[in-house]
């Protein structure tokens, strides 16, 4: 995806634009050196701030008539290769791999990226600018890369279903793409945001997603709704950041039980017998085993890493029982925690996010998916529509070890409890209105008389 830079430049070669680009970097300077990656594990606030810097320069350099490019390179490699002795009597950074934006002469492309404005950018970073003859042209073996960045703004998408695993969002997902008003990039959950690490979206990337829809688009369609579907979107504070800048998309986010989900994300993930048997799906799953998500909040341990990690003497994360899980990994507890999430997702989107509670979609579809629509800007669904339920997961209250237990279902609940008062809170601020009784009195399956209705599945 990245055009490489040329091996071998004679030192007599002048690439395109490689005049304009000395006449106008000093003027373009300014708008060059933001980070354009952030690492996934990096706080909320270093995030944004990465954001910030590189949305500043991309839009000051169109601004000034440029072009915003990533630019990979070794540059410790490229510096002793370029300097050679001289480099031991100079102070500057050996960073292994720089990564940063430059802004370049609009007219200028790839080429002249690689072999004409990064020598120049790296000789005024690093007061160089006046050395004999400047820095030379990097070839293959500094691993210079370079690709064009856009930004969010530019995403042809209008919806995103972000979340919440485990609490129907391929039941919302499925019944919306069935209105005629309504196009998803994919059927399945769409890695769009999870490909890379940058804090701008290439450009390819975005013409990519353009592509998609000319694919789609049906001749006889009047509202065209664009919409993307992945349940781990609300946990990332880089996609969090990214949906804000892109002031265009609305964010759906479907809530659930706290405990049932606990419940259903241990025994997915963390218990050894795993993988539900009792297992149902809706009428397009032809009924297979819902598979748990690739998208869930961070590590799901696999079969294979379980035997990796018992061949190798260490205690496999695998339990046979949520009792013996959480007294073992007490952080589970923690782990599987999406209020905090929810509420910085809100903070940042206010109005263009809104939040819905399971029980709705169970209870009343058809009032709570035209309502959806009409949020949407989508005609009504059309009174012969029906509403299905996805990865539906049965098994009654004995599927796990839980409700069987009345001490440890306590202490579930009393640490459970930022769950629920976050839920409480932020529905009727998103659009999901009251909270419904079921989480006012903190009930869950475990509560009910009967054997409860099916659940979702991981989604």
């Amino acid at each position: 995806t990245f055009a490489m830079a040329s091996a071998a430049l004679p030192a007599s070669w002048l690439p395109p634009c490689a005049e304009e680009i000395e006449a106008r970097l000093p003027e373009l300077f300014p708008w060059c050196g933001a980070l354009t990656f952030v690492s996934w594990a990096a706080p909320e606030a270093l995030v944004e701030a990465a954001f910030e810097r590189a949305e500043r320069q991309v839009l000051g350099c169109w601004q000034a008539n440029g072009r915003y490019w990533e630019i990979r390179l070794h540059l410790a490699r490229y510096l002793a290769d370029a300097l050679g002795a001289e480099l031991a009597n100079l102070s500057l950074p050996l960073v292994q791999l720089l990564r940063v934006g430059l802004c370049v002469p609009e007219r200028c492309g790839p080429e002249s990226v690689a072999s004409a404005a990064l020598p120049r950018y790296l000789a005024l970073l690093l007061g160089l600018a006046e050395r004999a003859g400047g820095l030379p042209a990097p070839h293959g073996g500094h691993g210079a890369e370079v690709a064009e960045l856009a930004h969010w703004s530019k995403l042809p998408l209008d919806f995103v279903v972000a979340g919440v695993d485990s609490c129907g969002t391929t039941s919302l997902h499925r019944n919306l793409a069935g209105h005629r008003d309504i196009v998803f990039s994919t059927m399945e959950e769409d890695s769009f945001f999870f490909r890379g690490d940058g804090v701008l979206p290439r450009r390819d990337e975005v013409e990519g997603l353009q592509r998609t829809w000319a694919a789609r688009r049906g001749p006889a369609r009047g509202v065209w709704l664009r919409g993307l579907a992945h349940p781990g979107l609300f946990h990332s504070a880089r996609v969090r950041q990214a949906l804000l800048r892109a002031p265009g998309i609305r964010a759906l986010v479907v809530v659930c039980d706290p405990m049932g989900r606990l419940e259903k994300n241990l025994l997915f993930e963390h218990l050894c017998h795993g993988r539900y048997v009792g297992a149902t799906a809706g009428s397009d799953d032809g009924g297979a085993v819902p598979q748990p998500s690739s998208s869930s909040s961070s590590t799901a341990s696999s079969s294979s890493s379980l035997s990796a990690a018992a061949a190798g003497g260490r205690h496999p994360r695998c339990w046979g029982s949520i009792a013996e899980a959480l007294d073992g990994e007490p952080e589970l507890l923690h782990h599987w925690r999406v209020g905090s999430h929810l509420r910085a997702l809100h903070r940042l989107l206010g109005p263009r996010l809104r939040l819905l509670h399971q029980e709705s979609l169970r209870l009343s579809p058809e009032a709570s998916f035209q309502a959806l629509a009409s949020w949407l800007g989508a005609g009504p669904f059309p009174s012969s529509a029906s509403f299905h339920r996805y990865n539906a997961m049965g098994g009654g209250r004995h599927r796990t070890d839980l409700c069987g237990n009345a001490t440890l279902l306590e202490h579930v609940r009393a640490a459970l409890a930022p769950e629920y008062e976050a839920f409480e809170e932020l529905l009727p601020l998103a659009g999901g209105g009251p909270p419904p009784e079921s989480l006012r009195l903190r009930r869950s399956r475990c509560d009910l008389p009967l054997e409860p209705p099916e659940e979702e599945g991981p989604s």
